[in-house]
């Protein structure tokens, strides 16, 4: 597959490993006695903070915003029907909380789950949400769901078998499982190759096909419904893969908007060359 960099934290590299069997790729000699935890420790790692200066992060924050609202009205739209009670939903790996308040306000009786302690603690102040610390040590009932929401989350979970089977377990039957996560077989992955930022290794452990992820959903009782992409994921990553080639100003601009329009007509021809797919798969 090719050897990707660490561009966050460390610069070190690792290999990106297929399996030959699934097409699932991983991302290999993951850091065993440091942690992944050390990885994370960046002030630019967007999704644990809610810092709005520099203009990488107002761009997140402006995408986040409008992304909300979408995912709002996707979720809606694959709840099941409750007669005379709130929808229940959990949102896993939760960040500092703007989804969830979200659909707080539309109804649904929220519940989420979030490691990192400065977002968590971020999420409990602003949104008074109070997430737990790690899926599997919850005590929730099985059957305790009608929506599970994990965005752009899987990806970085290492015990992936263990999660899939609990996930499995709290979603009712007949209930929706949505999971955003990039795609290494979009066009501005097979463009940029082992250079796409979206690697993120070894923060993402997992780099998940449309084909490994509907298997690997299979095994644990969910049917794939609806592939939907991510329109506006291949520009901010296009961005970020010309940044790390050291590329700045209008030059990286240019460069990330023609991948992104491009990209993004190849995904009017086929969503599975979307930079990231949101899938949602129904509990059978």
């Amino acid at each position: 597959m090719g050897i990707a960099s660490d561009h966050l934290v460390s610069s070190k590299s690792f290999p990106l490993v297929r399996c030959s069997h699934c097409g699932l790729i991983m991302t290999g000699s993951l850091p065993v006695k440091e942690g992944l935890g050390a990885y994370y420790k960046s002030n630019n790692y967007i999704s644990h903070s809610d810092v709005h200066k520099g203009l990488m992060n107002r761009l997140y924050h402006a995408a986040r915003r409008r992304m909300l609202k979408q995912k709002g009205t996707l979720v809606k739209r694959a709840t099941p029907h409750i007669e005379g009670a709130s929808p229940r939903l959990l949102d896993v790996g939760c960040g500092t909380g703007y989804f969830a308040h979200h659909m707080q306000q539309l109804g649904y009786q929220v519940s989420c789950v979030e490691q990192d302690a400065e977002a968590r603690a971020f999420a409990k102040e602003k949104f008074s949400l109070t997430p737990s610390e790690a899926l599997l040590h919850t005590d929730w009932a099985d059957r305790s769901f009608e929506v599970i929401t994990l965005w752009h989350v899987l990806e970085h979970i290492v015990d992936l078998e263990d999660h899939m089977q609990r996930l499995s377990q709290l979603v009712t039957q007949g209930g929706a499982l949505l999971i955003a996560v990039p795609n290494p077989t979009s066009y501005d992955a097979q463009l940029l190759q082992s250079e796409w930022a979206a690697y993120d290794v070894p923060r993402h452990v997992w780099h998940f096909t449309p084909d490994s992820l509907i298997t690997l959903a299979e095994r644990y009782g969910f049917r794939l419904e609806k592939l939907r992409p991510m329109w506006l994921d291949v520009y901010y990553i296009a961005l970020m893969t010309q940044q790390q080639r050291g590329r700045k100003g209008l030059n990286a601009w240019l460069r990330a908007v023609a991948i992104g329009l491009w990209g993004n007509v190849r995904t009017l021809m086929d969503a599975r060359a979307a930079s990231s797919l949101i899938y949602l798969f129904r509990r059978v």
